[in-house]
């Protein structure tokens, strides 16, 4: 973002620093992915049988268990059914429009409070789990970025409806330029302030990860790198699913035969990365490595442990790692506005090639 006019002092490394791993220029289309990703996920979590259990978990359980916390704490008893089933359809309502782009700037807002309020309120009913901040912040990210400039419904309707640009859509986004279609479905010109939020999303869900390493140092120090803590995890585990559910997964016990030096090197792995996840923020190249690491790592939990992390496992969380922009595949280009647009001749005349042109050479003599 810095630029170093003459005569003007050179930005200190720090400050460089700072720019490339906060304020980089990218298009308008990395927040789209994730947007999109984002929504979608949600659509079909809070439509499948899960949402059902999710449902039932706020609707059903004994009030007694009731411990509101966070933004829920506003709240002195729980909701009712009719109540909570309102909330809960609204949400579904502007998850579909968040998705699609749709009046991005007043729905986003809106679709994210709710994702705050609803997971907020399942986890008052003691079903906490610390991945769905990865979600929750996500939503707010994007609510208050301009993820709707392309690849949406928005930037179609900006370029097909006089005026729609000037209410609904952001600040940053390009003047149409080419047909609806095409403008909506364009990769757009790269800026920071399509960067930073990318980099905003990567940098939570590295501080979401360095905060589940220090509370592993926290409770045993670096005596949890052993590998003897988490072998016995695993085994507490295997046992859950022994009584709850009547069999352990296979993959549990296999990996219980594993010897010890294999669950220190995993131990050593797992406190390395979590710990230093708020620093990939650096480097698009070293962000997108270290995506690839937790997505495997988040199998790895489901398979030994059984634990499945639905928004990690199917690759939602790591949207913002990927380095669409560099992706090559095409997307529709604005042009860059009427000074490159050629005239057409007028009428009675004859369009004339310049010599040096190969299409037509220079007459000799």
């Amino acid at each position: 973002m810095n630029q170093t006019a003459p005569g003007t002092r050179k930005p200190s490394w720090l400050s460089r620093l700072m720019d490339r791993a906060f304020f980089p220029h990218l298009p308008p289309l990395n927040l789209a992915i994730c947007r999109i990703v984002l929504g979608a996920w949600v659509l079909c979590y809070f439509t499948s049988a899960d949402g059902d259990q999710f449902v039932q978990a706020c609707t059903r359980s004994l009030p007694e268990v009731f411990r509101p916390i966070g933004v829920v704490k506003l709240l002195d008893t729980p909701l009712t059914s009719a109540t909570f089933s309102q909330i809960y359809h609204v949400m579904l309502a502007c998850a579909l429009l968040f998705t699609v782009g749709l009046g991005h700037r007043f729905i986003a807002p809106i679709f994210a409070l709710l994702q705050l309020f609803l997971w907020t309120y399942r986890n008052s009913w003691g079903f906490i789990y610390h991945t769905e901040n990865t979600l929750v912040f996500g939503a707010l990210l994007l609510a208050l970025a301009p993820a709707a400039d392309t690849w949406s419904l928005d930037a179609w309707l900006a370029a097909r409806v006089p005026g729609y640009g000037n209410v609904l859509v952001s600040t940053v986004h390009e003047k149409p330029s080419t047909p609806p279609l095409l403008h909506a479905l364009r990769r757009g010109t790269p800026d920071f302030r399509y960067g930073w939020p990318i980099q905003l999303i990567i940098f939570v869900v590295g501080i979401n990860y360095s905060v589940a390493g220090f509370a592993k140092i926290g409770e045993q120090g670096l005596a949890w790198a052993s590998g003897s803590t988490l072998e016995g995890q695993i085994l507490r585990n295997a046992y859950w699913y022994e009584m709850i559910a009547g069999q352990a997964p296979s993959s549990t016990l296999t990996v219980l035969q594993w010897p010890g030096w294999i669950f220190t090197g995993l131990a050593v792995m797992t406190l390395i990365c979590e710990t230093l996840g708020p620093l990939v923020v650096i480097d698009r190249r070293v962000s997108f490595f270290y995506a690839f690491i937790m997505f495997g790592f988040h199998w790895g939990v489901m398979l030994t442990m059984g634990i499945p992390f639905i928004y990690h496992l199917y690759g939602a969380a790591f949207a913002a790692f990927i380095p669409w922009e560099e992706i090559p595949f095409r997307t529709p280009q604005a042009s860059s506005g009427p000074k490159d647009a050629v005239e057409p001749p007028a009428p009675g005349t004859e369009a004339v090639t310049a010599p040096d042109s190969p299409a037509q050479p220079a007459a000799t003599e």
